[in-house]
């Protein structure tokens, strides 16, 4: 017994990054607390020029790849706006606004999908050599626009939740049509030599479903399964996206089967509670508070923010330490630091 349990504990000293990650997603504590960020532009060089320059990077591990689908090319019009792929015209900026949506009404009635198989043409080599020489890190691609993000900007937000009550044929139409085309997605996207496929749909306000648990129930539950089983057929893990608060529908996104929750939001959602009532049934990805503490606290109350992550959340597995969101551009650089060194665990280096 006493061999066995030294055995077990060197191999728990050899994970790799990828290991470290499926480890935590599997729900068991890996040997290493696998983390995850981003910078927006701004705030990246902000912070190379406070460090030294970019060596700090030298510091870290990349547990993860995550590269983005591309998306039908978009045509660019006058006076910063375009249109989408899909039709929709949109207003650029740091936050896009959608001007007039594909659907001006309820109804497909000559709408035309864009093409998947021409999309996945253009993707694939550049997908296949993002991820090549990386078989050590955990590799995911993330399909923006899930069923409902993808609905409302056919549609228009304020049309598509009225259209959910007013107009039920017609979003059972869109909606199963909108699986179809992410299901062509998802069946080139498996084909890959990937970890992860990683799903972005915003179902949350701060303080419950945008649509309400029945028409998510409706809509959404069953198709979003439907897409969450196919990654599994495939052998992938299914990682979900998701803003806001949707504590009400957990039992539910886990009994579809989803491997692991990302965002999780404390503004919206306590990620200690989530983790001690639903830990042993999903891992969580997130949880450091973009919206409030790193942007407007002090290096102190993040980096003890962090610790109380990694130390609460992680143990056991089931966790990847990371913020709800981008580090955003304007925060303060000593507290972009303070988040990057307390989610990672390490001092960063200074040149």
């Amino acid at each position: 017994m006493i061999l066995f349990r030294s055995f077990t504990r060197y191999n728990y000293r050899i994970m790799n990054p990828r290991q470290c990650v499926f480890t935590a997603l599997d729900r068991r504590e890996p040997d290493r607390l696998p983390y995850f960020f981003t910078l927006e532009p701004g705030i990246e060089a902000a912070v190379n020029e406070a460090l030294g320059g970019d060596s700090w990077r030298e510091d870290l591990v990349t547990f993860i790849e995550v590269e983005d689908l591309a998306f039908p090319h978009r045509e660019t019009m006058a006076g910063g706006r375009y249109v989408d792929g899909y039709g929709s015209q949109w207003e650029s900026g740091s936050i896009m606004h959608l001007v007039r949506p594909a659907l001006s009404k309820p109804s497909l009635g000559g709408f035309a999908w864009p093409d998947v198989d021409a999309l996945w043409h253009e993707s694939r080599d550049a997908l296949k050599a993002r991820f090549a020489g990386h078989t050590d890190r955990f590799r995911a691609v993330f399909i923006p626009f899930g069923p409902f993000e993808r609905a409302w900007t056919l549609r228009g937000f304020t049309e598509i939740l009225t259209d959910m009550i007013a107009e039920p044929a017609f979003c059972e139409d869109l909606f199963e049509a909108i699986l179809h085309h992410q299901m062509d997605m998802i069946e080139h996207l498996v084909t890959l030599d990937i970890d992860a496929v990683l799903f972005s749909d915003d179902w949350g306000q701060q303080n419950g479903l945008i649509m309400g648990p029945d028409l998510w129930r409706r809509y959404l539950k069953p198709r979003m399964a439907k897409m969450i089983g196919r990654v599994h057929e495939a052998g992938k893990k299914a990682v979900l996206h998701c803003c806001g608060c949707v504590t009400e529908i957990l039992p539910e996104i886990i009994d579809m089967g989803l491997d692991c929750l990302e965002s999780v939001q404390p503004e919206a959602m306590d990620v200690f509670e989530l983790k001690r009532i639903y830990g042993r049934d999903i891992a969580f990805w997130g949880g450091g508070p973009s919206q409030s503490l790193i942007p407007f606290g002090t290096p102190e109350e993040i980096q003890h923010r962090f610790k109380r992550l990694r130390d609460e959340v992680g143990a056991g597995g089931g966790y990847i330490c990371a913020p709800a969101k981008e580090i955003l551009d304007g925060t303060p650089v000593a507290n972009a630091v303070a988040a990057i060194e307390g989610l990672s665990g390490t001092v960063l280096r200074r040149s």
